[in-house]
């Protein structure tokens, strides 16, 4: 099952980052919020080789950090969602853009 990608989010500097951390690198802080890390831009795209080798994406989120995922039907410059599916991020196309980079 997946669930949207929640990332921390400082309370001290509101630095928003993954993955997750003990201490803000920012700022030293341990205090957290959970922000949402569910949208994105792919901004690069490679394919692995080998049978049933997946499609990764760089992904910017729109909180700020940069991701790697797994990204069938993605290509550079898509507006994505992401997900944690069996503890690894997904990106898919996000069905309310048609906004390409």
């Amino acid at each position: 099952m997946s669930t949207p990608l929640r990332i921390p989010i400082c309370d001290r500097c509101a630095l928003a980052l993954w993955p997750p951390r003990t201490l803000c690198p920012r700022c030293g802080g341990g205090a957290w919020r959970e922000g949402d890390g569910s949208r994105g831009r792919a901004e690069q795209t490679t394919d692995l080789t080998g049978d049933g080798a997946p499609r990764l994406a760089t992904v910017r989120l729109d909180a700020g950090p940069v991701v790697i995922a797994r990204a069938p039907g993605v290509a550079a410059g898509d507006r994505v969602t992401l997900s944690l599916d069996a503890g690894a991020l997904q990106a898919d196309p996000d069905p309310g853009s048609h906004d390409r980079g």
